[in-house]
């Protein structure tokens, strides 16, 4: 039987906060595949959603999504929810809005269905940049009594969500994740650092002297991680840190100048630290004045590659080596060879496998090190 949702926002009935037990697990509760779950891909990042599900050993959902011709969305599910944890995989790829709607829509539809629990994995999630461009405040208003993100979690909690697991959620430094949502759901973020790590480590290069640059202050505290990790690759003998500095004022952060750099950049390759390339004027920018500080090759880590607009050819032009970047968002056609995506999905899978309460006998458990606990299986 088809189970639709479509159209229009839900009454507020399903703003009160969810509470279960869990419940035994028994053979007849399994869906064939050793794990009492359910993975709903999204339209805004099917790619992704299609490693995890194969990681897992899972198939996704059977549904089907589709547009109206005036833009409403339609969903049809044909698997049954009921008793399942469902796990939604949407990011907040453009069209943003259309798929946060559509998000919404499935959260809604899988509670309707009678699932035990919802969790809504948004690798890439809309407006939490929503104050870039923003003067801290101003004579009448200050820029942080407003939170386009806040607004979107209190949606997702009246439509049904349980929990949220999103990719480097918050800026890197600030560590308060839970502030998007005021503590409504539980919120899980993945740090993207040690997938961009380890890519470098087995495919790059680098000389004897490296330097971490900052793309603002904000990353400073990635940038150390960065720097504390790089100094153990071989060949590798000393790793500085820098740090771009700019000025607060929207003028000079929409035309992407560029206030200072402090730190020493001369004669080393660099590895700069940002949370996410979306028009490369930033990249390009930093990029330029790293090169006339006569530094070596380039390499610029981001864990979100929206690439909007003439991205792609400021990408090229710049003196950048390489960009790395996460799956969180789908590329876009023209792909620069700059460009390097590496998979959050083994993450994803592990959380879901984990969270769910059962193991597989053949589980994943090969792709990651389990060091602090060990696992029985049933």
């Amino acid at each position: 039987m088809a189970m639709t949702a479509s159209g229009s926002l839900m009454s507020s009935s399903f703003a009160t906060k969810h509470t279960y037990i869990r419940p035994s697990y028994s053979e007849s509760e399994d869906n064939g595949e050793g794990l009492n779950a359910l993975v709903m891909a999204g339209s805004g990042n099917k790619k992704l959603a299609n490693k995890v599900c194969e990681i897992l050993n899972v198939k996704p959902a059977d549904m089907k999504l589709k547009r109206f011709s005036d833009g409403e969305v339609s969903m049809k599910m044909f698997n049954s929810m009921r008793g399942k944890d469902v796990f939604i995989i949407q990011s907040c790829a453009a069209p943003v809005n259309d798929n946060m709607m559509e998000l919404l829509l499935m959260i809604s539809c899988a509670r309707r269905c009678g699932a035990r629990r919802v969790i809504a994995v948004v690798p890439y999630f809309g407006y939490k940049y929503h104050r870039r461009g923003e003067t801290m405040s101003t004579k009448n208003q200050s820029r942080f009594l407003w939170s386009a993100s806040s607004d979107f979690f209190k949606m997702m909690t009246v439509m049904g969500a349980d929990k949220v697991l999103s990719v480097d959620l918050h800026r890197p430094g600030q560590g308060q994740e839970t502030s998007y949502s005021g503590e409504l759901i539980p919120v899980e973020t993945i740090s993207s650092h040690d997938l961009m790590i380890d890519y470098i480590k087995a495919n790059i290069k680098l000389s004897p002297e490296v330097t971490v640059v900052a793309a603002t202050s904000e990353y400073l505290k990635k940038a150390r991680i960065f720097q504390k990790e790089l100094q153990s690759m071989k060949g590798v003998e000393t790793v500085g840190l820098a740090a771009f500095l700019r000025k607060s004022d929207s003028f000079e952060v929409r035309r992407r100048t560029v206030s200072r750099l402090l730190g020493e950049v001369k004669g080393t390759d660099v590895v700069v630290i940002d949370g996410m390339v979306e028009t490369a004027g930033s990249l390009s920018a930093l990029c330029q004045v790293l090169a006339k500080e006569e530094a070596k090759d380039i390499y610029l880590c981001a864990p979100h590659g929206l690439f909007t607009g003439n991205s792609m050819e400021l990408v090229r032009l710049s003196p950048v080596k390489k960009v790395i970047v996460t799956d969180s968002l789908p590329m876009p056609e023209d792909v620069s060879d700059k460009i390097v995506q590496v998979s959050v999905a083994k993450y994803i899978a592990k959380i879901i496998e984990k969270d769910c309460g059962k193991y597989r006998k053949q589980d994943i458990r090969d792709e990651f090190e389990y060091e602090d606990e060990r696992i029985v299986h049933e």
